[in-house]
């Protein structure tokens, strides 16, 4: 339901019905990440980067959810979420050496940061 809801951009709506299939399936990391994606769509950027980090905290590698919690955190103003970016793109790539999306999306994070050497 969450995704009907997201589709017509009802994204309060869409929260709620990920929040109640998160409920029900706790450590689902594609439900948490859709949630997040709902909480920043709906204007609540805090709640949706937490959802969204707790999707790849877990022992399941989520390259998909990586690569995109690092576009958004490189959307940021602040620094230190650029850095974690950078990060975890880092490690995704250790994880994933041949991810080319990874290895793209790292050289703009370091593009971001003015950091031209290591964006080779």
């Amino acid at each position: 339901m969450g995704k009907c809801y997201d589709r017509k951009r009802e994204y309060n709506e869409a929260v709620q019905q990920y929040t109640k299939a998160l409920l029900k399936d706790p450590a689902n990391t594609s439900i948490m990440f859709k949630l997040g994606w709902a909480y920043l769509r709906a204007g609540q950027k805090e709640k949706g980067l937490v959802q969204m980090r707790r999707s790849i905290g877990g022992g399941e590698t989520n390259i998909y959810n990586q690569i995109k919690l690092s576009e958004v955190l490189m959307r940021q103003d602040d620094v230190t979420q650029q850095k974690e970016a950078v990060d975890i793109l880092n490690k995704t790539l250790k994880q994933n050496p041949d991810c080319i999306d990874a290895m793209v999306v790292l050289g703009r994070a370091y593009e971001r940061l003015n950091d031209i050497p290591s964006a080779k």
